[in-house]
């Protein structure tokens, strides 16, 4: 099988993280706070297993990834990977 590479854009990035992180955050007993490290695992959970076909983005939480990953330094505003 080949893999083809795929560019996480920040809008892409923070699609993937409130698709895969805000499941577990809403989980009881999980921690409160995500770091850094997480965005890789979320990015490759999503290069290798592709976009849902029903996925559906709330707006807000989408706006939030944004934020985070530039507070924390994952992307500039002006940046792409």
């Amino acid at each position: 099988m080949v893999q083809v590479a795929q560019t996480f854009t920040l809008d892409t990035t923070a699609r993937a993280m409130h698709l895969v992180v805000d499941p577990y955050l809403r989980k009881i007993g999980s921690p409160p706070r995500v770091g850094r490290s997480r965005v890789r695992e979320v990015l490759r959970q999503i290069a290798n297993d592709g976009w849902p076909d029903d996925v559906r983005f709330d707006p807000e939480r989408v706006t939030y990834w944004r934020r985070w990953l530039i507070e924390q330094r994952v992307f500039t505003e002006d940046q792409e990977p």
